[in-house]
């Protein structure tokens, strides 16, 4: 192209056809960390980005045409699977980690939610529900199972924009079906995001009955 600079085509999905990213704000991409497996002839590609308002990671199944030379385009390149990695809570913060070696045939991953401290959790490549947790931050006098945390979507006064909004309290908070004093933060400004991440300094609040929210 002019200047020097080739065109970009987006890289699509075999068999649908997708677009795995299209530089729309619907799935937006952050960075890409190619793995090569010692015990594998594949190539994997993580990816991270976001998509329904927050931190996603996707693992890409790659087929890589080893084409040297000129003849080497960025039709050498395709996408035999893409998977977007879920996780058993809906209000959640997730991203890739330092790896180092990318011949490991997994991926370190950093997560956390709004009732699970930080944890570091190794993700098999080619089996991605194939999870191991390598390590968590460990909090005195602090049981999860009495907190649970959960992601709905609230229309704006206008009636133009959905605005998704994560909640965390007690459990024993809402019982009764009675209502509970709520503390909201909220922010998106610019792009910028409050990740749904774990803070030991909301427990005062949460052991009094306080539901916290995050829009």
């Amino acid at each position: 192209g002019e200047g020097g600079m080739g065109r970009w085509d987006p890289v699509t999905v075999a068999g649908t056809g997708e677009a795995a990213f299209d530089g729309g704000h619907g799935r937006s991409l952050d960075g890409v960390t190619v793995f090569t497996p010692a015990d594998s002839s594949r190539t994997y590609a993580v990816a991270t980005g976001r998509e329904d308002g927050l931190p996603q990671v996707w693992v890409l199944d790659l087929d890589v045409d080893d084409t040297d030379g000129d003849d080497a385009d960025a039709s050498a390149l395709s996408v035999s699977s893409m998977v977007r990695l879920g996780f058993p809570e809906s209000a959640c913060d997730t991203g890739i980690g330092p790896n180092r070696d990318p011949s490991l045939p997994y991926v370190a991953l950093s997560y956390d939610s709004l009732v699970t401290p930080p944890s570091t959790v190794a993700v098999d490549l080619s089996d991605t529900s194939a999870r191991r947790v390598l390590k968590t931050r460990d909090v005195p006098g602090y049981d999860p199972d009495d907190y649970a945390c959960d992601r709905t979507i609230v229309r704006s006064r206008d009636g133009e924009v959905d605005i998704p909004v994560s909640l965390v309290y007690r459990r024993d908070a809402l019982r009764g079906g009675e209502g509970a004093p709520t503390h909201l933060l909220g922010y998106g400004s610019y792009g910028a995001s409050i990740e749904c991440s774990f803070r030991s300094t909301r427990l005062p609040l949460l052991n009094r009955g306080v539901v916290c929210a995050i829009a």
